[in-house]
């Protein structure tokens, strides 16, 4: 009976981390960063994630990586909106938006 005691408690306190770890992330927010184009439509999924940290890190080195020339989106499912937004010079020209 005593192991099962011992046993139950350590279950409790193990559900208590998990719960601590948890709670640290917030798992209804969900970032996605999308190849996409001058209408703004979401092409090619690059990264699909809880953790708005990380997503903004693969905006940023793809933005690099490609040099500017590559539209990027980096979306927030919960709120349903862009959270940011990398267009190419070429892009931007075709949007006719203002360049200076």
């Amino acid at each position: 009976m005593k192991e099962l005691s011992d046993l139950a408690k350590r279950l409790q306190a193990q559900l208590r981390e998990l719960e601590i770890v948890a709670a640290k992330f917030n798992l209804e927010q969900l970032f996605e960063v999308y190849e996409t184009d001058t209408d703004l439509s979401m092409g090619r999924l690059l990264f699909q994630g809880f953790h708005k940290d990380i997503a903004e890190s693969v905006f940023v080195r793809t933005v690099n990586k490609t040099g500017g020339e590559q539209d990027l989106m980096l979306f927030e499912h919960s709120k349903n909106d862009i959270v940011a937004l990398h267009l190419s010079p070429k892009s931007k020209q075709r949007r006719g938006e203002c360049m200076g």
